[in-house]
């Protein structure tokens, strides 16, 4: 069985003219795509610029959820970026960035 699998990093949406045109444009290139059995979507790292300025509504509304509509398999790994900081506190980042040592 053929599968294909598209990978899509560190996107950095901003919700702003240029961004929704980038989408729309990378929308019309995928569904061009003539796959012969399942798609598999990764939106990897950074996934918008900041996480509270409305890239995700953007980026669900204009290129996620067509994605699903169409029947890819959608996975979602976030970045850096994609937290939005003024609800993140101190010590639990703190607590998820400790040096735990690695084996």
């Amino acid at each position: 069985m053929d599968v294909t699998i598209i990978h899509l990093s560190d996107l950095h949406l901003k919700n702003d003219a240029e961004n929704r045109f980038r989408l729309n444009v990378l929308r019309e290139d995928i569904s061009k795509l003539q796959a012969k059995g399942p798609v598999f979507t990764a939106f990897t790292g950074d996934l918008v610029q900041a996480g509270g300025d409305g890239g995700y509504e953007l980026l669900f509304d204009e290129l996620i959820g067509p994605l699903a509509a169409m029947g890819h398999e959608i996975f979602v790994v976030p970045g850096n970026h994609d937290v939005d900081r003024s609800v993140a506190s101190e010590p639990f980042c703190d607590s998820m960035l400790k040096d735990r040592g690695s084996s």
